[in-house]
């Protein structure tokens, strides 16, 4: 099973980040695409606009409903299961966001669906 690290994509890299992927529908602020240390951009597996519009519009009151809307958008995603397949080739993947607090973004719901659906395959 692959060891899914979370991280702010400002954050500097690490031998132990293993294979980086950006996981945001959205360029993030300041950051410049020569600067930006990642593998892989995905932006397919990321919430839909009007989730995260929907989110961002009260993030502390709509955050245990994203958490299951956005987990019902994952598994009803087409590119859900191309996605596994492709982190797991890697032992170690990060997933990278510019979300200021990485636990309470789309992240560890991922992550979270990710380990269960790996968890249930065996």
């Amino acid at each position: 099973m692959v060891k899914i690290l979370l991280k702010r994509i400002y954050e500097e890299p690490s031998e132990a980040d293993g294979y980086r992927i950006l996981l945001d529908r959205l360029w993030p602020r300041g950051l410049k695409k020569e600067d930006a240390k990642f593998d892989e951009w995905r932006k397919e597996i990321t919430p839909s606009k009007e989730l995260r519009q929907w989110f961002h519009e009260d993030k502390d009151r709509h955050w245990e409903v994203f958490q299951g809307r956005y987990g019902m958008e994952i598994k009803q995603n087409p590119d859900f299961i191309p996605f596994l397949r492709e982190i797991e080739k890697h032992p170690v993947v990060t997933f990278l966001t510019a979300a200021k607090d990485v636990q309470h973004s789309h992240l560890p719901i991922l992550k979270e669906v990710i380990e269960d659906f790996e968890k249930n395959k065996s």
